[in-house]
């Protein structure tokens, strides 16, 4: 009996985690557009769930991504997203990836 009852209780926590955390919508229309020599802009749209917070990484001249670092003074909300990346060097090719997150314990 208690063998039924931990599962019982570990199927409902794991349904009633993943129905609370569901992961935001991956952000769509992912464009990087240059700004000068130096920087470039970095422009998304978040449809149809609504993140915490954004984050990205990097990839110069086709060698290994960097870490994620977060997109700072961008809002979670739904709708148009713009980051400046700035001090790049203009002789090296820049790759990028976002990706919408969620707060921990949310």
């Amino acid at each position: 009996m208690k063998v039924l009852k931990i599962f019982f209780f570990s199927a409902l926590f794991l349904v009633l985690f993943f129905e609370v955390h569901a992961a935001p919508a991956f952000p769509v229309d992912f464009t990087v557009t240059p700004q000068s020599a130096c920087s470039v802009g970095l422009s998304w749209r978040q449809e149809p769930l609504a993140a915490d917070s954004y984050k990205f990484r990097v990839r110069i001249d086709g060698g290994a991504w960097s870490g994620w670092s977060p997109i700072p003074g961008v809002s979670g909300e739904i709708g148009d997203k713009q980051f400046n990346h700035t001090q790049l060097d203009p002789a090296h090719q820049y790759d990028y990836q976002i990706e919408s997150c969620l707060a921990v314990g949310a």
